[in-house]
């Protein structure tokens, strides 16, 4: 019997509504593609209003009143997590999360409620909600609620930040004692690096 052995990351790629699951970025090769070339198995899929499920976010919110994007994101990662838990070759004590912007979100909140990830690498992820003011670089949480619609009920705080019940340092503190590996570079367009800090 052969016994699994390659550690798999699951690929959360950023807003990308035409492109799927690809890098933000393109300077170099993809990144899935490294991460593939180091040794991993990557498990990559379009998540909803991206690539090929663009138009399975129209009328959303008539269909599915109490759900929210981020939850239906959430959930596509966990099922993601069941099929890479049937892969033969593959070790299910070593599933990293790895995402990329919204990605990143998805991550965070999957890591929180999820034990199976060993482990999470967010890169340009969202700034703690309560400092994510309308004067902040990216908009401000409106950008979650109003902008983007993934977390519609984050609109209630929009002017009251301080109030939000939930906030980006809890989602990794709901993720401990496993590994996490925040990575905010100081251009990014979102997120303020003092925001981060």
């Amino acid at each position: 019997s052969h016994k699994p052995n390659l550690p798999v990351i699951l690929w959360l790629h950023p807003f990308t509504p035409s492109h799927g699951y690809v890098a933000a970025y393109r300077r170099s090769e993809q990144s899935f593609l490294q991460m593939a070339a180091q040794g991993y198995a990557v498990f990559c899929y379009d998540q909803i209003g991206c690539g090929r499920r663009i138009e399975e976010v129209e009328g959303f919110y008539d269909r599915y009143p109490r759900w929210s994007l981020l939850g239906k994101m959430v959930r596509d990662a966990q099922a993601a997590l069941d099929v890479i838990g049937t892969l033969k070759y593959a070790d299910p004590d070593r599933i990293w999360v790895a995402g990329y912007g919204l990605g990143a979100m998805v991550g965070l909140h999957l890591c929180a409620l999820d034990d199976r990830p060993a482990g999470l690498a967010a890169v340009c992820g969202p700034p703690p909600f309560r400092l994510d003011t309308g004067d902040a670089s990216g908009g401000g949480i409106r950008r979650w609620s109003h902008d983007l619609m993934i977390l519609p009920r984050l609109g209630f705080f929009v002017g009251e930040e301080k109030r939000v019940p939930y906030d980006v340092p809890l989602l990794l503190a709901c993720a401990a004692p496993r590994p996490a590996l925040v990575v905010s570079p100081q251009l990014d367009r979102e997120a303020a690096v003092a925001q981060i800090g």
